[in-house]
């Protein structure tokens, strides 16, 4: 299990410097890295739980077999509870540095990808404000042709001054028709 651990670290360590070093050139990271910090964390929060568990085997074995080993086997034996103790805490320390940097670099992605997100929808109201004054522009013109194209005898102006004064009524307060 231990040297299991090095190769887990060697890989998470691996691709967690290339998701720093994209972050810092800032190159947008793929969207597949949201989903592989989450799972680090997970399988390293588990590989903690075990090495705990093993520590109290390790240490409830030593206090039940000095009653029933004879004195020559305990001392070798006790050695090496104590070696595997030793190399369980070490394995304890490093899961936990390993899962701190883990929550660090996955709450650094998350902000990054936030901001991202955020540029993205600001560009999104940038084109969309163009839009709306396009519209203002154009939706009175729009409306203006339209009354003044129909074929119809309702409103015939009497001379073209009050033509030209209820056109340009209608162009300059495109809030509301008078």
């Amino acid at each position: 299990m231990l040297d299991d651990q090095g190769t887990l670290f060697s890989r998470i360590s691996q691709a967690l410097d290339e998701i720093e070093l994209s972050m810092e050139r800032g190159s947008r990271p793929p969207e597949s890295w949201r989903e592989y910090p989450p799972r680090w964390r997970n399988h390293l929060f588990h590989q903690i739980e075990t090495i705990r568990y093993f520590q109290t085997l390790v240490s409830s074995e030593a206090g039940m077999s000095s009653d029933a080993a004879s004195v020559g086997s305990l001392s070798s034996r006790s050695t090496l509870r104590g070696k595997s103790l030793k190399s369980l805490q070490v394995a304890e320390r490093r899961l936990e540095a390993m899962l701190a940097r883990v929550e660090g670099t996955y709450q650094v992605l998350m902000s990054t990808m936030s901001i991202l997100e955020s540029e993205r929808a600001i560009a999104q109201a940038e084109v969309v404000m163009r839009l709306t004054d396009l519209a203002f522009f154009f939706i009175p013109l729009a409306f203006v042709a339209s009354v003044f194209g129909m074929n119809i005898n309702v409103c015939v102006p009497q001379s073209i001054l009050s033509l030209s004064s209820l056109s340009l009524s209608l162009s300059l307060f495109p809030g509301g028709v008078i």
